[in-house]
């Protein structure tokens, strides 16, 4: 057991230590070509100057105004600490990128070293789709929506360790709640992935 909890806490300092190292290696370059940038920006900066939107923020700034924020949440806190929003958005964005690509390989089996090195093949071989975790913030910056991509996949690690009907029914619909805080594209796919999941649950009992 002692051994058991050493080797997690190995694993979370490695993890911890690369994460660092991407945040301070990565943290600052900040792409400027993106109007969405600009706009996911003016959220964030509303945020840190007065703790939430004001009223009359839909004639500032437009439709971010009722946006979902609980991503900007994220970047505004750090961005009080750091000094920055825009700063504070880089951050979050190189955790969420860092975190999406350690859920998918615990999702396919991290104790596996073939798979991941076929997951890493795989990655190097489609690179040239643009379609992996990461180009959502390339040439649109989708911020909230690579937020979300963490509860995403988070949810799916959760359920593949958690075979019980009701605690997955559970847990997708709390994600899907949370989600829509985050971005609610990403929501809908986590509730389809679990109304899908609880069809084939269903189909297979009843075969």
């Amino acid at each position: 057991m002692k051994n058991k909890l050493e080797l997690k806490a190995s694993h979370f300092l490695l993890g911890a230590c690369i994460l660092s190292f991407l945040t301070f290696w990565f943290a600052r370059y900040i792409d400027t070509s993106s109007f969405d940038l600009v706009q996911h920006f003016l959220l964030v900066d509303e945020l840190a100057k007065h703790a939430g939107v004001r009223t009359g923020a839909l004639e500032r700034i437009g439709p971010m105004a009722v946006y979902p924020a609980a991503a900007h949440w994220m970047a505004t806190i750090i961005g009080w600490i750091g000094g920055s929003g825009l700063v504070g958005i880089t951050i979050v964005t190189i955790a969420s990128v860092y975190l999406s690509y350690v859920l998918i390989i615990c999702l396919i089996g991290a104790s596996s070293p073939a798979r991941v090195l076929l997951l890493a093949l795989a990655f190097l071989l489609l690179r040239f789709t643009r379609s992996q975790i990461g180009w959502e913030v390339v040439a649109n910056f989708f911020y909230p929506q690579l937020v979300a991509d963490v509860m995403y996949f988070g949810i799916l690690l959760w359920v593949s360790k958690n075979r019980e009907n009701w605690k997955q029914t559970i847990s997708f619909l709390l994600a899907g709640l949370i989600t829509m805080w985050i971005q609610p594209l990403v929501a809908v796919h986590i509730l389809a992935a679990g109304c899908a999941l609880m069809a084939f649950q269903l189909w297979n009992r009843w075969s």
